[in-house]
């Protein structure tokens, strides 16, 4: 298949696979020769098959790899050391599409301990062409490619030994087509001049630090919705927090497996010292209190009597006077000028960084060029517009347009509109 050849909406039925013993990469020799094939190409698709339900990290079952010509699947149960994909996966000089990357580099970070280079994800570029922020496989293969997607294996249980020649099929449809919508998706950013937008926004999925959770960062998370009423409270929840992901990682369960956010949240605030007073909080999982409240009472005790020197800040951001309505206002035009765009709202101006331009002032305009989020693409696209904003530049109406809608204009100086 050529580079810019999209498959018609038989593809799938049509398509032939090599021999089970060519597909499937179960020894190092196999996967040494695969390695050489995949390291003269300029692009392959990368999928992984994990489960993340049982276990505090999730377990790696399948690596899928597709170049133009054909796909594979690499059995990670049969190998001992992964960190030869290193070799691939970490050229820059290969382009990795992925849908959807972030959880799948995690994954091979993780398991293989390499880096992944080069990303192109298939679900930001969509994002920039007006499908949405967070659009399937499934429907961008139908809508970009005509390519029509059973999904029959979605909740396949991928542990299991061996893999039956349905579940092979499947978990190679999810890379076999990904060559296609990526050259589609990318001749459309080239056509829309948003190439280099996506690519800008794809970066950060090649830095370690995007995967990098400490506890400190889930305890800002938890305490970020929490309304701690009692004194102590912070200590409380930075204790219960600790504690949590000691303990499920030492059992290997998901964090709320546990406990949830939501559980430590109302312990912290209710902060109880022992067992029959934890016991009257509502909402407690069953079984919680029996199997772990002697464990929690002791743990809420010390936090209170003597707290921890390492609790984080309190997060939670002090907005200024005005601030309020600055964010009200940014929304409104964000929301405005990404239906201009054809491009989600929230990819446009994601939560935080909203956050961030409604706690500026006018004196803080000159920052925006250094502010986290906003260079690149975006203070291209909205930097002269949001200095208007926080200089109070910037005038808005109701359109007049049958569908109604906003109208935001810069208010120039007199000087400058009589010159």
């Amino acid at each position: 298949m050529s580079s810019g050849e999209v498959p018609g909406k038989h593809a799938r039925k049509g398509s032939e696979e090599p021999r089970r013993d060519e597909t499937l990469i179960r020894t190092p020799e196999r996967l040494q020769r695969l390695l050489r094939e995949i390291e003269s190409q300029e692009v392959i698709g990368v999928d992984t098959e994990f489960h993340g339900e049982k276990r505090y990290y999730p377990e790696l079952f399948l690596v899928q790899i597709s170049t133009r010509n054909a796909c594979y699947a690499l059995d990670p149960l049969e190998f001992e050391d992964l960190s030869p994909l290193g070799r691939v996966l970490g050229n820059r000089g290969i382009v990795k599409a992925i849908h959807s990357a972030r959880n799948d580099i995690a994954i091979l970070r993780r398991e293989a301990g390499v880096e992944v280079e080069s990303v192109f994800d298939t679900q930001i570029a969509a994002s920039f062409l007006g499908y949405g922020e967070q659009c399937g496989l499934t429907f961008l293969l139908g809508e970009v490619c005509g390519i029509p997607f059973p999904r029959s294996f979605s909740m396949s249980d991928w542990s299991r030994r061996p893999l039956s020649d349905e579940q092979l099929t499947y978990a190679l449809d999810d890379v076999r087509h990904l060559l296609a919508l990526y050259s589609r998706l990318r001749g459309m950013l080239l056509e829309s001049g948003r190439l280099e937008w996506c690519l800008d926004e794809m970066a950060h999925l090649s830095l370690p630090r995007t995967y990098e959770t400490g506890v400190e960062s889930i305890y800002s998370r938890v305490r970020s919705s929490a309304r701690l009423r009692r004194k102590g409270g912070e200590a409380v929840l930075w204790e219960l927090v600790r504690w949590r992901e000691e303990t499920a990682r030492r059992e290997d369960r998901p964090r709320n497996r546990v406990v949830s956010d939501g559980v430590l949240q109302r312990i912290a605030s209710m902060s109880p010292t022992s067992v029959e007073s934890l016991r009257t909080l509502r909402g407690l999982p069953g079984g919680l209190v029996e199997s772990r409240g002697e464990e929690i009472a002791r743990l809420v005790s010390r936090a209170l009597a003597h707290p921890s020197p390492d609790i984080p800040g309190d997060t939670r951001r002090r907005m200024p006077p005005g601030a309020s309505a600055r964010r009200d206002v940014l929304r409104i035009y964000a929301k405005s000028r990404a239906s201009e765009l054809g491009i989600a709202r929230t990819v446009l101006l994601p939560g935080d960084l909203l956050d961030s331009l409604a706690a500026l002032g006018a004196r803080d305009a000159d920052r925006l060029g250094t502010l986290p989020g906003l260079e690149g693409w975006r203070q291209d696209v909205m930097g002269e517009d949001l200095r208007a904003i926080l200089t109070g530049r910037m005038s808005f109406s109701l359109a007049g347009s049958p569908g109604g809608g906003v109208s935001f204009s810069i208010v120039r100086e007199r000087s400058e509109s009589s010159s």
